[in-house]
């Protein structure tokens, strides 16, 4: 290998994998880092108390934020795919396939990781930030009887088939 390194004059050097290695790992350390603090948000929204869930300071709009997160990170996964189907077509990286295929399989790991907690994230803060329905009531006698009639009331307007389509497709309008 070493012969074969320093006779491909097309080879990046020995110095720029180490480097390229060291980078990834130090990239990969800051999201295994995320990942770590976004398991224990989702541990504090599915089991935390009160207190714990008034800590995580959540305020409307974080979903919108995770939300934006997890589409950059739905791109940058894809594009680091291609970059690395790119590169390990190269000849540049021939001699050097082993670590790239460390620098790849440690990359996509870890920001798939961190795309599946953001996804996770996203959804539990969605679901604690929105709004209860203490306002809403519903007139269980009359749905009940709704429920049970055989007929449909409708307005006393519909005469005919048309009107009936007219009046369906009004209240679609109305939704």
């Amino acid at each position: 290998m070493d012969e074969f390194d320093r006779s491909h004059s097309k080879s990046i050097s020995k110095r720029q994998v180490r480097l390229a290695v060291e980078k990834t790992d130090s990239i990969i350390d800051e999201v295994h880092a995320q990942v770590l603090s976004g398991a224990e948000m989702v541990s504090t929204l599915r089991n935390g108390n009160e207190d714990e869930l008034q800590k995580l300071e959540l305020k409307e709009g974080s979903e919108h934020l995770l939300e934006a997160l997890l589409s950059a990170l739905t791109t940058g996964n894809n594009h680091l795919a291609y970059s690395f189907f790119k590169a390990e077509a190269d000849p540049a990286w021939g001699p050097h396939i082993p670590h790239l295929h460390y620098i790849k399989r440690k990359s996509m790991q870890a920001f798939g990781e961190y795309k599946q907690i953001t996804e996770e994230l996203y959804h539990l803060v969605t679901l604690h930030l929105t709004q209860s329905d203490d306002n809403f009531s519903i007139d269980m006698a009359a749905m009940s009887e709704s429920i049970e009639s055989d007929t449909i009331h409708h307005p006393d307007w519909v005469k005919d088939g048309d009107d009936f389509v007219a009046w369906i497709q009004s209240m679609n309008k109305e939704v």
